[in-house]
């Protein structure tokens, strides 16, 4: 039996369902873990719930609390479909209540209207100004000003988001360990740091990272069990990056010969990223770096359906959180995750999942973070502490939030506004 009272704002019905929906592999919202351990679920009352595992896991709840986290839509964050997508309007994306409350004189968003705005300057003129509410993240250059201003609340998000490189498996360079880490020597990400980052960020947590897990902050950071402290960010040495890419073509060339096909060359590293300004900015500066030392690179900007642009990169440039990493762990490198197979990880994964206790999945995330970081799996970049930003009078908004839309249905809007909140990309 389990209180589930800690797993965000599910009653025992809403949990009971979605673990079932969660283990059914037809569901859209099937996890390979849960479906793996999770033999029934059944509600006991409000908050309480009985489920049967078919084995020991040190986390009975490690499933839920990694499903809260993913809220990148009004649609998760309510789910299980408190909220449906409706026709756009104004050039944004609109949610709307399937069951509105009009039973108390302060309810939840009944309406949410997400635009993305890519120019800092007019998402703030609009957040000021009351044109739109919420900001799902701050510009860096922009924290400092915000925080004075008397009309905005701006707050931190519960969790730091980490930064990848994930290679891409159809690149024969990028699915080479010797060239990633000839990609990852040849990457200033300590100044890459400084240069884009605050200071006060920086005091907040934000920092270079050698592993895909978040980095505790102090020791009340529980979720950072994963993170071995003792390994150390690779260091930027461009020269052993210059070595290692010619050691990589050669190697590729040698195989190459010995299967009888061309070998592959490396006229352009392309890193591929999506619309968000800090990714652009950030890819900006690392192709930058690369091209300095002589190796050819650029970024594109590149839409999340448009698969043939994405094949072409070597490198696709990541964000993510992780609420429960010894989940987490399991998602991000299986089969349909962001690394590339590899059979030392394979077999780490595998002790990961056969843990019964916190000390074995713990011992078991930590050969990840090393295999990891040895084999620049994924290339990992930097840990960030992010920031939202409220238009004075909403309540509730971003409260202990992991994601943007964490805590929904405590949010309360400033009243005469109907259309609640806007989602921006500063």
């Amino acid at each position: 039996a389990l209180d589930i009272r800690g797993a965000g704002e599910l009653t025992g019905y809403e949990a009971a369902q979605r673990l079932l929906q969660m283990a059914d592999s037809h569901s859209q919202f099937f996890d390979p873990f849960c479906g793996e351990v999770l033999q029934s679920a059944a509600v006991e009352d409000v908050y309480g719930l009985r489920v049967s595992l078919r084995r020991a896991t040190p986390a009975p709840l490690a499933v839920l609390a990694a499903a809260e986290a993913k809220t990148a839509s009004p649609q998760q964050a309510a789910w299980p479909g408190r909220f449906q997508e409706a026709p756009p309007i104004d050039g944004g994306r609109r949610f709307l209540r399937t069951q509105p409350e009009t039973s108390n004189d302060s309810p939840p968003p009944q309406e949410i209207v997400e635009f993305e705005l890519l120019d800092s300057y007019a998402v703030l003129d609009a957040l000021r100004s009351g044109r739109i509410d919420v900001v799902e993240r701050v510009a860096p250059a922009e924290l400092a000003a915000l925080k004075t201003d008397s009309r905005v609340v701006v707050g931190q998000y519960a969790l730091p988001r980490i930064h990848l490189l994930a290679p891409n498996p159809r690149q024969p360079l990028s699915a080479s360990a010797t060239f990633r880490r000839a990609v990852a020597s040849a990457i200033d990400r300590a100044n890459i740091l400084k240069d884009v980052f605050t200071p006060a960020q920086r005091a907040a947590g934000t920092q270079v990272v050698s592993g895909p897990f978040p980095v505790a902050r102090n020791p009340s950071d529980v979720w950072g069990y994963a993170a071995d402290s003792a390994v150390e960010p690779l260091p930027y040495e461009p020269a052993i990056g210059l070595t290692l890419l010619r050691v990589a073509e050669d190697e590729l060339a040698r195989g190459a010969i010995a299967a009888g096909r061309a070998s592959p060359k490396l006229e352009t590293l392309v890193i591929g990223h999506g619309s968000d300004p800090l990714h652009t900015q950030l890819c900006r500066v690392m192709t930058e770096q690369l091209t300095a030392i002589g190796v050819a690179a650029r970024h594109e900007t590149i839409a999340d359906d448009d698969a043939a642009a994405r094949d072409a990169c070597h490198f696709w440039y990541v964000e993510l959180a992780m609420r429960e990493p010894a989940v987490d762990a399991l998602q991000l490198f299986s089969p349909d995750g962001l690394a590339l197979p590899d059979d030392h990880l394979a077999l780490a994964l595998r002790g990961l999942q056969g843990a019964t206790g916190w000390q074995q999945a713990r011992d078991a995330l930590y050969r990840i973070h090393a295999i990891v970081h040895s084999r620049q799996t994924v290339i990992p970049l930097w840990q960030t502490v992010d920031n939202f930003a409220v238009r004075k009078g909403i309540r509730g908004a971003g409260a202990d939030a992991v994601s943007l839309y964490d805590g929904l249905d405590q949010w309360r809007p400033a009243l005469p506004a109907s259309t609640v909140d806007a989602k921006e990309a500063p």
